[in-house]
């Protein structure tokens, strides 16, 4: 009773959370709704906008490119989160090892499995939605590798120290670049922490943002031409908050009404020959607004003032 009473109340907190969230949305437009497509605003600030460019996280059918969607989501798990060597061995554990209690970690699989299986364009568009497999997959991968790590069975061949010490060290120098070869050959480290393809235009464009605003101006900001609707970025490096739109979705009307009715105060953008060539009107509806200039900026971040009081 315990056991199914947890379950009960981690299962009844998360559907409080969503229908939380889901509410913030309706009345605001931020937050993650998953009820609904991500790239939109509710409400009457959707009224007022353009078309927006919409992502739905779960399953389409019919999809004709579903299969290749998830090959690409597979495929992860060998290159990114399990490498070649851990996918390996966690499908050995599964396939060859059985424990007690096993038949919980199975079900946690078939979980995981379960939510790949519904929401298949999340997980196409993020790699980081596959994170409820890795747990089991790793008790998976402990399964089969734990005989490897169990220095009495690795050495019970022979009794001379000399030997087990070797023996040990052996395993120890195989298993260490084992792993390292796993991790070189994944493109874990490019595709992640990409030290060499660091997007610094935003950090650039945020930081230039946030000298040339006062601290609690909100912002309307325009990044991507498409699929840029709440797009956290630009604002996350300004430390301002506001609204972002993408260039199919913003239009003068919306940002009168934001500035009208939500004290919007000024329109950034880090794009501004992309949003030029998309929404003309919009583009000329800015040129006429004062310009404030960013210091050290890219000529493509482009800052105009609504007009409102300092």
């Amino acid at each position: 009773p315990w056991f199914m009473s947890g379950i009960a109340a981690a299962l009844g907190i998360i559907a409080l959370w969503y229908l939380h969230a889901d509410r913030i949305y309706l009345e605001t437009g931020l937050t993650q709704a998953i009820f609904r497509p991500s790239g939109t605003y509710a409400g009457e600030l959707g009224a007022h906008a353009g078309n927006f460019t919409t992502v739905s996280h779960w399953t389409q059918w019919p999809d004709q490119a579903l299969g290749a969607k998830l090959y690409v989501v597979l495929e992860r798990f060998w290159d990114i989160h399990l490498t070649r060597l851990g996918l390996a061995f966690a499908v050995l554990g599964m396939l060859a090892f059985w424990i007690p209690r096993r038949t919980i970690v199975d079900v946690w699989l078939l979980a995981g499995l379960a939510l790949v299986a519904v929401s298949v364009e999340g997980q196409f568009n993020h790699e980081f939605h596959q994170l409820p497999l890795l747990p089991p997959l790793a008790l998976y991968f402990g399964m089969a590798a734990g005989p490897l790590f169990d220095g009495a069975r690795l050495t019970a061949w022979t009794r001379r120290p000399v030997l087990r010490v070797a023996s040990l060290t052996l395993v120890a120098l195989l298993w260490g670049g084992a792993a390292l070869w796993s991790f070189a050959e994944s493109p874990v480290f490019i595709a992640l922490y990409r030290p060499k393809h660091l997007n610094t235009g935003l950090i650039d464009a945020g930081r230039a943002l946030e000298a040339a605003t006062p601290p609690g101006a909100l912002l309307v900001t325009v990044e991507y031409e498409r699929f840029g609707t709440n797009s956290p970025m630009l604002l996350y490096y300004a430390h301002r908050r506001g609204w972002s739109f993408d260039a199919t979705s913003i239009r003068p009307i919306t940002i009168e009404y934001l500035r009208d009715t939500h004290d919007a105060c000024y329109v950034a953008t880090s794009h501004w020959s992309l949003l030029d060539a998309a929404q003309r009107e919009t583009a000329d509806y800015l040129l006429r607004l004062p310009e404030i200039p960013l210091r050290n900026a890219h000529r493509e971040y482009r800052l105009f003032d609504l007009g409102c009081p300092r």
